[in-house]
């Protein structure tokens, strides 16, 4: 089939399927799309040429350089104008390179998918009301583990096994290793294939996968941060880094379903995140204060925060409605 137009669409798990007009792939439902978003490449937008694509990789190294400059104490000044003005670089702009690192981050995660689309393919494993069920029940395991990370956090926080900094990160690390092979593998193995690919089409199914992958990194990073494995000090952000990532992740999480569905989780899923950014950005406060008392203020400030997000985890039942195909 010859298509002349000069836009062509095709169906994102069957490329062979060539349109020269927007629709429905005829084998699996799934929505067609312009043939250049489909490029890898193209959603990346990592160009070099790119101002964006550059902004987004010298932000992650200012970061880095302004928080090794805060944790070695060391005054210096603004690159920009406080230089000029004599004006000392402070926490803000630490706080302003990593905020536009981690959004810039989370846009390239959110980029090239229609979260208000639903992949059809989900539902070859389960129906509209099995999918509430799992999504309930994974929202009470996750609220689960961050208010056990949180009572433990506390509890060192108040000075008991205060040395045993490792515990909670372990508790992250195997919850981790356990959910995301059981996502995969609780369906049959000659479906391993089809599920992974309707794990990253489906953006809100791909959200799901990348916040325990983060979770699992801050955990492997704060226990050998913690055993002194890894002894600069940087590593200790990798953990409120994460809580921000999902935190906004979770503010930006496409929902499936019908309006009054849509409306509730939207909503809830919004407070979620802003709860979790508010965890993360304590948690860097206590990093990188040098007070003794504001330490601790900023440290019960972080574990309360994230047990707030564990009982708000806990709470939550998926709305009827949601999973629905319009």
């Amino acid at each position: 089939m010859i298509i002349t137009n000069q836009k062509k669409y095709i169906c994102p798990m069957h490329p062979e399927i060539v349109s020269g007009t927007a629709g429905q792939c005829p084998k699996c439902g799934m929505r067609l799309v312009l043939k250049e978003e489909s490029s890898p490449m193209s959603r990346l937008n990592l160009d070099i040429g790119d101002d964006h694509g550059l902004g987004k990789i010298t932000m992650i190294f200012s970061g880095i350089g302004v928080a090794n400059k805060l944790l070695k104490r060391e005054p210096f000044q603004c690159v920009c104008i406080g230089t000029f003005l004599k004006v000392p670089l402070t926490k803000i702009t630490l706080i302003e390179d990593f905020g536009m690192a981690i959004l810039a981050l989370i846009m390239l995660l959110m980029h090239g998918a229609n979260g208000a689309d639903i992949n059809p393919l989900i539902f070859q494993f389960h129906s509209p009301e099995e999918f509430r069920e799992i999504v309930t029940l994974g929202h009470w395991i996750i609220g689960y583990l961050l208010g056990t990370v949180a009572v433990i956090a506390l509890i060192q926080a108040l000075g008991v096994l205060k040395k045993k900094t490792y515990l909670w990160p372990v508790i992250i690390i195997v919850a981790s290793v356990i959910i995301v092979p059981f996502t995969f593998l609780h369906h049959e193995l000659n479906q391993l294939r089809l599920v992974a690919k309707v794990m990253w089409l489906d953006m809100q199914q791909r959200q799901h996968i990348i916040m325990i992958f983060f979770l699992f990194i801050a955990g492997v990073s704060e226990f050998l941060y913690a055993t002194k494995k890894l002894k600069n000090e940087l590593w200790g952000f990798v953990w409120p880094s994460v809580l921000i990532i999902i935190g906004l992740m979770f503010v930006l999480h496409p929902q499936h379903g019908n309006a009054e569905a849509l409306a509730f989780s939207e909503l809830f899923h919004e407070i979620l995140g802003i709860v979790l950014i508010l965890s993360g950005i304590f948690k860097g406060l206590e990093i990188t204060s040098i007070s003794e008392s504001k330490q601790k203020i900023f440290s019960f400030a972080w574990i309360i925060f994230l047990l707030v997000a564990a009982m708000l985890f806990i709470s939550y039942i998926e709305p009827v409605g949601s999973y629905q195909l319009l």
